[in-house]
Parts: C-alpha cells; sequence; structure tokens
C-alpha cells in the first residue's frame, strides 16, 4: 500500500510523492476486525448494553438484547416509572463516576414496567464523555424474593398467633426469633430476647433476676449446674417461676443442629390437680374415720382398689373379694344382678373373714366407671 501526493510547480511542472502505508494499512485492518470482533461479541452478550453520549443525550450504541428489553425509544426519561430514579442514577455518577446494581423499575419495549438492575459508568470515547450502561432484567428474582417474603410473613404470622410460647435457637445455641407469648413467659428478661442471645446467657439472666422459683437465693449453683447439663430433646418437662407460674416445656431438635423450644401455662391444670388432690385427701380422711364398711374392687377380677378400714377389720387385707366369699356361686349371682340393674340392695352371703371364720353378709353395691374400668363401690354389713 502507498499514499501519492502530486504538486504543481511555479515553472508549470509537478512533483510526485509516493509514501508505503502498508503498516498503517495493516494496523487499520487489525483494528477494524478486532472491533468487529468486540462488536459481535457484545450483540452476541444476552446483557442488555447502551452506549450514550453525556452532551447529548444520543444513543451511540444499544446492543439487541437492549433493543428486545427496552425498545429504540430516544426519550430517556420514558424509560423510567419514576422519573426521580433517572436523577438519583446521574447524580451517583457525577459523584463516584460508576452505578453498581442500582435496583429501580424501568418500562419495556412493550410498555410494561419491570424490576431491573442498572450499572452505569463513564468514560471516555473518542474525545467524548459517555456512559456505558448494563440492564439486567430481576422480574423473576424479585418474584421468588417476593415468595419468600410472603412465605416469611405467613410463617412469623402463624407463629406470632400460636397460643404457645415459641423459641427457636441455633446451631451456635443462639437465639434466632421467638414469639410474643414467649416474652410474655419470660417478662422478667423480655428485653434481653433478641437475635444473637446466646442460650446459656438466656439462662443465667433469668435465674439473676429471679425469674426460676428453683434458682432463687442458690443462682450460681443453679446456673453451673444448668451449664453442665447436657441439653436433651424430644423429652417434655415442667417448672414453675418464681410469679407462681406453671409452665410445660419441650425441646425438639432441627435439622441444621439447632433446637425449638414450645411452652405451655398449665398454671390452670396444676391448680386444678392441687385442688383435686385436696379433695382426693378430704375424701380419704372422711373414709377412713367412718365407722362404715366401704370397698371398691374390679367387676370381673374383684381386685380391691380401696377398702376403709372397717372394712378390713372384718375381712382383712385381701387382695381380691372373691375370698369373702364361701360359696363362690352367690359372687356370681350377685355379679348378674349388678349387670342387669346397675345396683344391688342388701343382697345375703355366707361370708368368710380372714382366719376362715364364717358369717351372714348383707352387701349393697353400685356399679360405675373409674379410670376406664368398671367397678363397684359396695358396703357390706355383719
Amino acid at each position: 500500500w502507498y499514499s501519492v501526493s502530486i504538486h504543481e510547480t511555479r515553472l508549470g511542472g509537478f512533483v510526485v510523492t509516493r509514501t508505503d502505508i502498508t503498516e498503517r494499512k495493516q494496523n487499520e485492518a487489525v483494528r477494524r476486525e478486532g472491533e468487529e470482533i468486540v462488536r459481535q461479541v457484545v450483540d452476541a452478550c444476552p446483557a442488555a448494553l447502551e452506549m450514550r453520549s453525556v452532551a447529548t443525550g444520543e444513543f451511540l450504541y444499544r446492543s439487541p438484547a437492549a433493543v428486545a428489553l427496552l425498545g429504540t425509544r430516544s426519550d430517556l426519561v420514558a424509560t423510567y416509572v419514576d422519573p426521580q430514579d433517572q436523577i438519583d442514577l446521574h447524580k451517583q455518577l457525577e459523584t463516584d463516576r460508576e452505578v453498581l446494581d442500582r435496583r429501580m423499575q424501568l418500562i419495556n419495549a412493550e410498555g410494561e414496567p419491570f424490576w431491573a438492575s442498572v450499572s452505569a459508568r463513564y468514560i471516555e470515547f473518542r474525545g467524548d464523555l459517555v456512559i456505558v450502561s448494563t440492564i439486567s432484567d430481576l422480574t423473576e428474582r424479585v418474584e421468588i424474593e417476593q415468595g419468600f417474603k410472603r412465605a416469611s410473613e405467613l410463617l412469623t404470622d402463624a407463629i406470632e398467633s400460636l397460643a404457645e410460647g415459641f423459641a427457636l435457637f441455633g446451631a451456635d445455641n443462639k437465639l434466632i426469633m421467638c414469639n410474643a407469648r414467649y416474652k410474655q413467659m419470660n417478662h422478667l428478661i423480655a428485653d434481653l430476647l433478641r437475635p444473637g442471645l446466646d442460650w446459656n446467657e438466656f439462662l443465667e439472666a433469668g435465674a439473676r433476676r429471679g425469674q426460676y422459683k428453683d434458682a432463687v437465693g442458690r443462682e450460681d449453683e443453679w446456673i453451673k449446674e444448668r451449664k453442665t447439663r447436657v441439653q436433651r430433646h424430644d423429652e417434655a418437662y415442667e417448672y414453675q417461676q418464681a410469679d407462681g407460674r406453671w409452665y410445660s416445656g419441650l425441646s425438639s431438635p432441627t435439622r441444621e443442629g439447632g433446637f425449638v423450644l414450645t411452652r405451655v401455662d398449665v398454671t390452670q391444670r396444676k391448680e386444678m390437680e392441687a385442688a383435686q388432690r385436696e379433695a382426693d385427701a378430704l375424701v380419704q380422711q372422711v373414709l377412713e374415720a367412718c365407722p362404715v364398711m366401704i370397698m371398691m374392687n374390679e367387676l370381673e377380677s374383684g381386685q380391691v382398689i380401696y377398702a376403709s378400714p372397717a372394712t378390713r377389720t372384718l375381712f382383712g387385707e385381701p387382695d381380691s373379694v372373691r375370698s369373702f366369699y364361701v360359696d363362690i356361686t352367690d359372687r356370681e349371682r350377685y355379679i348378674k344382678q349388678l349387670k342387669a340393674n346397675g345396683f344391688v340392695d342388701d343382697f345375703i352371703y355366707q361370708a368368710q373373714g380372714p382366719d376362715d371364720n364364717q358369717f351372714w353378709a348383707a352387701v349393697s353395691g353400685r356399679l360405675m366407671e373409674y379410670q376406664g374400668r368398671q367397678v363397684i363401690v359396695s358396703h357390706t354389713q355383719d
């Protein structure tokens, strides 16, 4: 390759000069080939890429992916759902010269809004300041994130609606979350129940603040016992707090190595059980003091469940009422009447005592259910 120049002389002739430009032409060819390769790569890239002049706002280049995503509109403002996003983007570019993964809503080629991630940078191109930007469609990712968020909100709402106290600890024994009911149950340390609270710190704070009844007055000893105790899962337990309330708890392991604590307020049940024990004790005292012979035994086997002192005086300490009968067929007739009517009054039979002494006895009985079994409550007279 040569470059030829012809210049006239003052005498009417001309001068011809010729320069070898083969190397320059080769360099230009290499540059054009390189630019073509770059263009092909950029055109084939699935990312939407744009190049725009800062001075004129004119688009210098749009990749096919950018055209497919955003169309060919020249009105840049119309690309943004919220025009303020464009203003904020340019402010950040002017300050930092680049923007990375800024999330905003844009308008696609069909005129529909979609979530996008925009990255942009100022560069010098052929003496002009231009903006090179890439746009990623986040629609699918945002839908997944929103799905996770909805699921998380539903799970949180479900946990908060539980009547039980609920707390989740991670494999590192640190609190991940708990519901409001759990905080109410641990009201003396509710201010500490935040994500990251260590299980041992939770126990120690509860002891120091007087939450646990069996720790009062022996806090250091109680804390040491609890810290050395192996955390056991899938085992229910009950405990009383210093305010008098009773709770039933259960620790369940998670697949990730943590554990879930659930607690139920069983104070009312405990109070009812205590009242029942008092009532039973009162009945026991009355029966023990009563001179009347009263007994409870199973219907079929005759096994003695309870015998008053007066009954034990007459019959000794029998395991079964079958030994009371001289003739066992008397008991069979007695049982038959009980099954038919549900009660028997003054059934007379010949009885025998612990020393095989025989005497005539009259028994009155009532058929009832006790702890899932059919039993007879009876009164016997000599």
